[in-house]
């Protein structure tokens, strides 16, 4: 196995900062609702943009933001468990809070953008926090990254398949909803 945990740490700030000068110097973002003047890549940045600020909306709404905030703590330590209790059976001597280190700098890893399912990336970041905690050896830490994203994934397409059943969308439905608006 190669040493893909080499030093690459400064690539993914040097695309970042390119990334968001290019962006900057290319398009000229503002929030006004004459796009005519924009190119059609802006266009589309302004309108990604504007939908963002849209959803942040929710946080006028103080009981709305309480509720949400106690849902997403709640995800994050189940989260923690799922790392912590995997490390578990793959023999970790850790503890808890290792666990949720892992799981912080693989999350913040993923970020970035990568193939669908967070394939390489998911496992790069996860076996470099695993090693910096002294979990285990490369091999061994490998493998808990792809079982981790694999049993993440299916998690993730098991609750998306109820939440589409529990409120009656199809599949059919979604694929329709995309074609007419692909930036949705």
């Amino acid at each position: 196995m190669g040493d893909w945990t080499g030093n690459s740490g400064q690539q993914p700030t040097v695309f970042f900062l390119a990334l968001g000068t290019i962006s900057g110097k290319v398009c000229h973002l503002d929030l006004s609702t004459d796009k005519t003047h924009l190119s059609e890549n802006c266009r589309e940045d302004q309108d990604l943009l504007e939908k963002f600020i849209t959803g942040l909306e929710v946080m006028r709404r103080g009981g709305s933001l309480f509720w949400i905030t106690i849902q997403s703590l709640v995800i994050w330590f189940l989260s923690g468990y799922i790392f912590w209790f995997t490390g578990l059976a793959f023999g970790f001597k850790w503890g808890i809070m290792d666990a949720i280190f892992v799981m912080i700098v693989t999350s913040i890893g993923i970020l970035m953008p990568s193939s669908p399912g967070f394939v390489g990336i998911f496992q790069y970041f996860c076996v470099l926090s695993l090693l910096l905690v002294n979990a285990t050896n490369k091999n061994t830490a490998l493998g808990y990254s792809i079982v981790l994203n694999v049993y993440q994934l299916l998690l993730l397409l098991a609750v998306g398949s109820v939440s589409l059943w529990w409120e009656g969308i199809s599949l059919r439905e979604l694929k329709s909803a995309e074609e007419k608006d692909p930036t949705s």
